[in-house]
């Protein structure tokens, strides 16, 4: 889980780096276990404003883990 915030202004078809990285580990109970092979995915959630209309955007990553190493 990571969340991260902050105001910027952009033009139209900009675009916005972002980098991240998983281990392939999640907490579970009071610490982090290993991740069992199979498909995840992270979602990006993006609130967007203009004049006083406000949209929010949703972007599903799939994450594949194969024999314990992201694809």
């Amino acid at each position: 889980h990571r969340l991260a915030s902050g105001t910027q202004t952009f033009a139209g078809c900009s675009s916005i780096l972002f980098e991240g990285a998983w281990h392939g580990t999640y907490w579970q109970d009071d610490h982090y276990v290993q991740a069992p092979e199979g498909t995840y995915t992270f979602t990006a959630v993006f609130d967007a404003q203009r004049n006083d209309a406000a949209a929010t955007v949703s972007l599903d990553l799939p994450v594949h883990i194969v024999a314990m190493g992201a694809q």
